[in-house]
C-alpha cells in the first residue's frame, strides 16, 4: 500500500506542474513564431533597422500598430544622463511591406503615421498607447489586404538619427528593440552592423540584458549578433555596445556628453556588477530550485512516516484464505461502512431491501409480468403484523419511505420506485432526500460499532503541521524574489503542489480499529468463499434459506452474480422448497434448473430511481433559468537601454 502511495505521489507531481504551466501558458490570439531584425549603424551615430515579424493569427484581425520610442534613457537610468542627448525618428525613411500566407499584399495596405496627424480605423489619431512620451507610431490597416489571419509576416523599415552616444574615451549604443508584443516571440535574430574599421576585436564590448534565454556574440570588428528563445511578456531585446569614438566622426553635437560621471570604465564598472549581480541572482534561483527537489523528498519521508505512524493498517490475527460463515451479524449497511472505508455503496439500498424481505419485513409477489425478465415488475407488501422493534433506524425509515410516500401504505411496486422521481421536482428531491438520509443514518449506526480508529481528527492536525516546511519555504522564496527579482516560479509551484497533496492524503486518512480490521479480514475472506465455495469439494451445501442471506452480503461485496451462478451448479433441485424461500427462486433454462436472484432488479428500480430524480431536478433548474432571459456576472536585470514600444493589433 505505502509502495503504491508514493509511486502515486511521483507520479502525480509532474502531471500537476504541467498543468500549471499550460494554465500560465501564454494563449494569445496570435503567435509570432519570429522576430529578425538587421541594424545598421553609420558613421553619425544614426541606426536603420529593417525588422521582419512573422506572425499567425488565429483570429481575424484587421489593423497593427507598430510603436516605437525614441528615449534614450528608460525609466530610473542608473548612471548619468544628459538632457541633450536626444534621438528621434527620420520620418522621410519609413516603409512598411506586408505579405499574407507568402504573398505580398503591400500595395493593399494603408499605412497611417503618428507623426503626420493620421487617423486609425475607428477614426481616432494614430498614437502610442498607452500615451507614451517621445514615441512614434506606425499603423497598418489590412482590410483591403483580406485582413490579418493565417500566417503574416510586417517588414518595418525605419532609421533612428542620434541612437548612438558619444563620450569622452567610448562611444555606446544601448537600445531595446521591443518591450511588448501580441504574444511570446518564439525565436528572435537581431544583428548589428557597425562602421568599417581596422581596429582589435579587444576594443568592442557587447552586452545583451532584459532576457533569461539569449546570446550575444562579436563576431567581427564590425557585427553583432544576438539569437534569443521565447520572449515572454516582461522581457525584452535589449543591447549595449562599446565602440571605438573614431567610428562616428559624424555625430551630432547634441549625441556628445563629456562628464566626469560617465566614461567607458563607469560603464565597464556598471556592467561587471550587473554580471556579478546576475551571476549571484542565477545561483540563488538555482539553490531556491535544487532546495524544492530536496524538499519534495523530505516531504515524502514525512508522508511514510505518516502512513506507518497513523494510516497503515493493523495486521489481523487471522489470515486464513476462506471464512466459511458469516463473520458477524452486522446488517448490508454496517458492512458497506466497514468494508468500503467508512463509504455506503449504492448496492447497500438493494442489499438493504433483500434483507428485510429476508426477514419478512417485506412479502414479494409478482405482477403479472415474467419473473426472470429484468423489467419484470414486482408488489412489495408490507408486512404490519412483525414487530419493528428490532430494526435499525434507516431500515425503519427505509420502510416507512417506500410504502408510505411512494407506496399507498400497503405496497408498492419496482415501478413505481424507479419512476417516483420523474413525476415533478418536489418528488425528485424528496428521493434525493431519502437517499441523504438513508446514508447518514446508516453511518451513524456504523459509527456506532467503533469499526474505525477514534480521535483520528486531533492526530491529522498535528500531520498538516508539516504543512510549515514548504510554506516557511514559500516565504523564503517570496522575500528572495523581493530583494533580488529571482525565478520562484517552480519552487513556489513545488511547495503548493506539497502541500495540496499532504493536505488531501491527510484529510483521505481512515484507519480501522483493531477490531474493525480483524473484522475487515474475516470479510474479505468471506467474500473469497463467495466466489470459489463451487470448487471446495469439502463443503457441504447448506439450505436456500441461508444462502439467501448470504446473497444480502454478496450483494454489497459486489459478488451476488458469481454466487447465484454457483448455485445452478452447485444446489440440487429437490434442496429448494420454494415455500421457504422468499427471493431466491429456481426456473428452468436450456433444459437444466437454474436460480434467479431478483437482486438485478431491484438494483436496477434504485439506480433508475436515482437517475430519474437527478434528471427531473436538471430539467426544472434549466427550465427556470432559461425563463429568465441572459445576463452577465463579474469577470474575474536591464541596462536601462534607450528605445522600446512594441506592436499592437486588433
Amino acid at each position: 500500500m505505502i509502495v503504491k502511495k508514493i509511486i502515486s505521489f511521483l507520479f502525480i507531481i509532474p502531471f500537476f506542474l504541467i498543468y500549471i504551466g499550460v494554465i500560465n501558458f501564454d494563449n494569445s490570439d496570435v503567435t509570432i513564431d519570429s522576430y529578425i531584425a538587421n541594424i545598421t549603424i553609420d558613421d553619425s551615430g544614426d541606426m536603420t533597422v529593417v525588422e521582419e515579424w512573422n506572425m499567425n493569427y488565429n483570429e481575424i484581425m484587421t489593423v497593427r500598430f507598430r510603436d516605437i520610442v525614441l528615449n534614450k534613457y528608460a525609466k530610473d537610468y542608473p548612471l548619468y544622463m544628459d538632457v541633450n542627448n536626444k534621438a528621434f525618428l527620420d520620418t522621410t525613411n519609413v516603409s512598411v511591406k506586408y505579405y499574407k500566407n507568402g504573398f505580398d499584399r503591400s500595395e493593399n495596405i494603408r499605412v497611417g503615421y503618428s507623426w503626420e496627424g493620421d487617423l486609425d480605423e475607428l477614426g481616432y489619431p494614430v498614437v502610442c498607447e498607452p500615451n507614451i512620451p517621445t514615441c512614434e507610431s506606425i499603423f497598418v490597416n489590412t482590410i483591403l489586404a483580406g485582413r490579418m489571419s493565417g500566417d503574416v509576416t510586417f517588414i518595418y523599415e525605419y532609421t533612428i538619427n542620434g541612437a548612438v552616444t558619444k563620450y569622452s574615451d567610448i562611444s555606446e549604443l544601448n537600445w531595446r528593440m521591443f518591450t511588448y508584443a501580441e504574444g511570446i516571440v518564439e525565436h528572435a535574430e537581431i544583428s548589428i552592423v557597425l562602421p568599417e574599421n581596422d581596429y582589435d576585436l579587444s576594443n568592442l564590448y557587447a552586452w545583451g540584458h532584459g532576457l533569461t534565454d539569449g546570446t550575444i556574440s562579436v563576431v567581427s570588428n564590425n557585427r553583432i549578433e544576438m539569437e534569443i528563445s521565447d520572449i515572454k511578456d516582461g522581457e525584452f531585446p535589449e543591447f549595449r555596445i562599446l565602440m571605438e569614438n573614431d567610428l562616428f566622426p559624424n555625430i551630432r553635437e547634441n549625441n556628445i556628453v563629456m562628464n566626469e560621471a560617465i566614461n567607458k570604465s563607469v560603464i565597464l564598472d556598471y556592467e561587471s556588477d550587473l554580471a556579478n549581480y546576475y551571476n549571484f541572482q542565477v545561483s540563488l534561483a538555482n539553490i531556491m530550485l535544487y532546495s524544492s527537489f530536496g524538499l519534495v523528498i523530505l516531504m515524502m519521508g514525512i508522508g511514510i512516516v505518516i502512513y506507518f505512524k497513523y494510516d497503515k493498517e493493523y495486521t489481523a490475527s487471522f489470515d486464513n484464505d476462506y471464512f466459511r460463515e458469516l463473520p458477524s451479524d452486522d446488517t448490508p449497511a454496517t458492512l458497506s461502512y466497514l468494508y468500503y472505508m467508512e463509504k455506503i455503496v449504492d448496492e447497500t439500498i438493494t442489499a438493504t431491501l433483500l434483507d428485510l424481505i429476508r426477514r419478512k419485513y417485506i412479502d414479494l409477489q409478482n405482477a403479472g409480468s415474467n419473473m426472470s425478465s429484468s423489467s419484470s415488475d414486482f408488489n412489495l407488501v408490507y408486512n404490519k403484523e412483525k414487530s419493528r422493534d428490532e430494526l435499525k433506524e434507516y431500515e425503519s425509515d427505509f420502510l416507512n419511505y417506500i410504502f408510505n410516500t411512494i407506496g399507498n401504505g400497503d405496497f408498492v411496486t419496482t415501478k413505481q420506485i424507479e419512476n417516483y422521481g420523474s413525476v415533478s421536482e418536489s418528488k425528485a428531491i424528496s428521493y434525493q432526500n431519502f437517499l441523504k438520509r438513508f446514508i447518514r443514518l446508516a453511518k451513524r449506526d456504523g459509527k456506532s460499532k467503533k469499526y474505525f480508529e477514534v480521535g483520528i481528527s486531533n492526530k491529522k492536525r498535528i500531520m498538516l503541521f508539516s504543512n510549515s516546511i514548504p510554506l516557511l519555504f514559500i516565504l523564503v522564496n517570496i522575500i528572495a524574489f523581493s530583494l533580488f527579482n529571482i525565478n520562484i516560479f517552480i519552487p513556489i509551484l513545488i511547495s503548493v503542489a506539497l502541500m495540496v497533496f499532504l493536505s488531501a492524503y491527510v484529510y483521505g486518512i481512515k484507519k480501522r480499529s483493531i477490531n474493525g480490521n480483524e473484522m475487515f479480514a474475516k470479510w474479505k475472506a468471506f467474500r473469497n468463499f463467495l466466489l470459489s465455495f463451487g470448487n471446495l469439494e469439502d463443503y457441504p451445501i447448506p439450505g436456500i434459506i441461508v444462502w439467501e442471506h448470504y446473497l444480502v452480503y454478496a450483494t454489497v461485496l459486489g459478488v451476488a452474480d458469481q454466487v447465484v451462478s454457483q448455485l445452478s451448479v452447485k444446489l440440487p433441485e429437490s434442496d429448494i422448497d420454494e415455500s421457504e424461500s422468499t427471493y431466491l427462486f429456481k426456473n428452468h433454462r436450456t433444459g437444466r434448473i437454474a436460480y434467479w436472484g431478483y437482486h438485478h432488479r431491484f438494483n436496477q428500480a434504485f439506480s433508475l430511481a436515482k437517475m430519474n430524480a437527478k434528471s427531473t431536478i436538471i430539467e426544472a433548474r434549466n427550465a427556470r433559468a432559461s425563463s429568465r432571459g441572459s445576463g452577465g456576472g463579474f469577470s474575474g536585470g536591464s541596462s536601462f537601454g534607450g528605445g522600446g514600444g512594441g506592436g499592437r493589433s486588433r
